[in-house]
């Protein structure tokens, strides 16, 4: 549905959500379903490893006699409202040779490697937009190691750019460069500040890959369009152009005609059915 509102038939289309990733080619308004991948790379990831800093690391921030003190952070504090908040006002993905400072980090025990410098080692989140509550202190590397595990990998490898490169090996070899440059991203995911670029960056590294000898040829080649309004909508906005086409009696199936027979029917036989009506309507006008 993306699609129709950048008016295209050929992309790769990685929808990136709260509950996983799911990438889908399409070809001259066809998808490839042989070449779909999907993996549990969503935002519920990136919740889950904020959640566990959290209970690693933050602090309540208690005023007593003028000074600060810090004390332990209890779980029950921790509700999903604050950790989606936090992913959305703090948290951005770091460019590719910074997550490898991040990983040389922490696989040396955090100890023989220097760690990546921040501006500033723990920051002040407020857990209500009224200042009811006590903050919390938070360690600042949260904001860039949470959104690793979507391009980190895990033992089989998966991440967000392998999804992508193993559905375009997957398509036809002859369509397999107009894939490459029509990439389009959608869900609220994908919105995270530097997503795009360290993408791009995976993709052109993870191409020299032996799995992936046969896309080498793709290097430099991978375009992403930017369409006509926010990722974490564009998919409902190209339900509602295609709401508007007049192809849409003989593609769908109306609430009224659900309700009354209380099954979905098979689109071919629906498609012939249609047919067979309108070659009775040329004859009984003749």
């Amino acid at each position: 549905m993306a699609l129709f509102t950048l008016g295209i038939s050929s992309a790769v289309v990685l929808d990136c959500g709260y509950m996983d990733a799911q990438v889908l080619p399409v070809y001259e308004g066809y998808t490839l379903l042989n070449a779909w991948q999907s993996a549990q790379l969503g935002s519920k990831r990136i919740h889950e490893n904020i959640r566990g800093y959290l209970n690693e690391n933050a602090k309540l921030v208690d005023v007593i006699n003028g000074e600060s003190q810090l004390t332990p952070c209890p779980d029950c504090f921790i509700s999903e409202h604050i950790v989606e908040d936090i992913k959305v006002r703090t948290c951005f993905v770091s460019p590719h040779n910074r997550a490898v400072q991040w990983k040389a980090w922490k696989d040396s025990a955090e100890s023989s490697v220097t760690k990546p410098n921040l501006y500033q080692e723990t920051f002040i989140f407020p857990l209500d937009k009224l200042g009811n509550e006590r903050p919390i202190q938070v360690a600042s590397d949260i904001r860039e190691l949470a959104v690793e595990c979507l391009f980190a990998g895990d033992n089989d490898q998966i991440t967000i750019t392998t999804l992508i490169l193993r559905s375009i090996l997957l398509a036809p070899i002859d369509i397999r460069r107009k894939l490459a440059e029509n990439i389009v991203l959608i869900g609220g995911t994908t919105m995270l500040p530097g997503f795009v670029s360290r993408l791009m960056e995976e993709l052109n590294s993870l191409v020299e890959l032996p799995e992936f000898s046969k896309l080498q040829a793709l290097k430099g080649s991978f375009k992403f369009h930017n369409p006509p309004g926010e990722a974490n909508y564009i998919g409902w906005l190209g339900g509602a152009i295609f709401g508007a086409l007049e192809c849409l009696p003989g593609r769908s199936l109306s609430r009224s005609s659900f309700l009354e027979n209380g099954l979905v029917p098979d689109w071919c036989t629906q498609i012939d059915q249609k047919h067979n009506d309108l070659e009775r309507q040329d004859t009984t006008r003749q």
